[in-house]
């Protein structure tokens, strides 16, 4: 069965899983939301000793063993905690007594052989919580806005509607794959309930919890705990965030140069997600601004700079649904007798079905190779035209669009080539959707090479994305391979000697 089969069966199981016996399963979803939202509420406003400030870091971590302890007790407790806080600081805090008429999660049982990775952040953004809200709760919103994490994602069906047709009180089922950016690193994917509820007059709270304990999960390495965002407006037109990232998953997949950085709450933690809003806001607030000075002091129109904004967006997220180890993306392995290095690749036909891209046969190939270098060194090597032409497959001059940028944990460096006909057009504001595209680039996470020596390490993924034929084709014939595997191994052994 296909992957895209695969995915309809999914959503069709879990359907019948929601739809069986409707009304026991049903409530008992319900029940679960009402408790993670509870949890939610306590773990985005208790301080310590529940949480654990990072020293150089700024979000905070859970303290497991405090968890348990609170957790595993009576309702009561998790009122008196909630009361507490209540004293404590009434003036920026709801009041939450009526919310708690749920049972907790406390008696959840707790799976010994996977890790918990739990953080806590806050930031102040420019939105108000009517969009912040909105963003979350609208699937294809929330999907395009964190690209860089979200491979794809399904809302199977919705519980309950909100009161009077607004999201407070809507309670969703969702299907959704998060991602790295590297195909080396598998994804994760499980079915959640996200639950939305308004607190009080400025004050949102949105909750996921995965559904396991009902309906069978696409992954056993994978369980979701209450987890989600508190939101409070403030009176400059900012919103005040906590986010809270609760999951329990299994570490013995992931490299072991990686782990670190999964426990620690880096890899999927609150500062990713808050990072990627924060990236958006200002890129929109780029798009505002009357002219854009290029380099050499050329003045672009207002139609011209949307265009190319418009188009390295574009880019971006093409190049981050690329190149990751979504399902979609059926990676093959290049054999070892061409050489030691992993290289892998995905086929893409386009019969003229898809705009924007060229039609005919491409090929995207990768490999993730580890660097000894900081990440803010081969960051600021690979933007620079003039470095990243030396490594690039690309041999005769030709205009480049390239967008650049790094997040919580991740840099990224991408780019397009263009024509002149294409950089004239994008110029005078024609639609960037129409502009035949192909993104190749690089991403950098950083890595652990041993227990000493923390920090000073990269895993470097290159991905490049070429023309194979303007025919379709099924495959790629073994002198295209040889010449990929060719052009991606040079490419290493020149930045790795850049980097010495």
């Amino acid at each position: 069965m296909n992957t895209r089969a695969n995915n309809i069966q999914r959503a069709s199981d879990i359907v019948v899983g929601v739809s069986t016996h409707v009304d026991p399963t049903k409530a008992k979803i319900i029940d679960l939301a009402y408790s993670a939202m509870d949890e939610l509420i306590v773990l985005g406003l208790v301080g310590e000793p529940l949480w654990q400030p990072k020293k150089h870091d700024r979000h905070q971590t859970l303290n497991s063993i405090e968890y348990l302890r609170q957790f595993g007790m009576i309702d009561e407790s998790l009122r008196g905690i909630i009361k507490l806080v209540e004293v404590g600081e009434p003036q920026s805090l709801p009041s939450l007594e009526s919310y708690l008429l749920e049972p907790s999660m406390s008696n959840a049982t707790q799976n010994v052989a996977l890790q918990v990775e739990a953080s806590r952040d806050v930031e102040y953004i420019k939105m108000s919580p009517m969009k912040l809200i909105e963003l979350l709760m609208d699937m294809n919103q929330w999907g395009r806005e964190f690209y860089n994490i979200v491979s794809r994602t399904t809302m199977v069906r919705t519980l309950l509607d909100g009161v009077e047709g607004s999201n407070n009180g809507k309670l969703l089922v969702m299907n959704t794959e998060l991602h790295l950016p590297t195909p080396f690193v598998p994804t994760r994917e499980c079915y959640f309930a996200r639950y939305c509820k308004q607190l009080s007059q400025e004050t949102w709270g949105v909750v996921d919890v995965s559904l396991e304990k009902f309906i069978a999960s696409p992954s056993k390495y994978i369980r979701r705990r209450p987890s989600g965002s508190l939101i409070q407006g403030m009176p400059n037109g900012f919103s005040k965030v906590i986010w809270v990232e609760h999951v329990e998953a299994d570490h013995g997949q992931v490299n072991k140069k990686l782990q670190p950085l999964f426990g620690a709450g880096y890899a999927f933690g609150a500062t990713r997600w808050l990072a990627s809003i924060v990236q958006h806001n200002e890129w929109s607030e780029t798009l505002k601004e009357p002219t854009l000075a290029a380099d050499d002091r050329v003045l672009i129109s207002k139609a011209g700079r949307m265009s190319f904004l418009n188009m390295g967006d574009r880019m971006m997220r093409t190049f981050c649904s690329d190149i990751n180890a979504s399902t979609r993306n059926p990676w093959k392995q290049i054999p070892s007798f061409y050489g030691s290095t992993d290289v892998r690749y995905i086929v893409k036909n386009n019969n003229n079905s898809e705009t924007g891209k060229p039609p005919g046969t491409s090929v995207i190939f990768t490999t993730s190779v580890w660097i000894h270098a900081s990440p803010n060194r081969l960051f600021n090597f690979l933007r620079h035209e003039s470095s990243r032409k030396k490594n690039s497959e690309d041999k005769t001059d030709i205009y480049y669009i390239q967008k650049s940028y790094t997040d919580s944990i991740a840099s990224y460096v991408v780019y397009a080539p263009l024509d002149e006909s294409a950089l004239k057009s994008l110029s005078n504001g024609s639609n960037p959707e129409i502009v035949m595209m192909l993104p190749s680039g690089f991403t950098i996470l950083p890595a652990r090479f041993s227990d000493n020596n923390n920090g000073d390490g990269s895993l470097l993924t290159i991905a490049f994305h070429s023309i194979e034929s303007t025919s379709i084709r099924s495959s790629i014939p073994s002198e295209s391979v040889e010449i990929l595997y060719k052009v991606i191994t040079e490419t290493i052994s020149a930045i790795k000697d850049a980097m010495m």
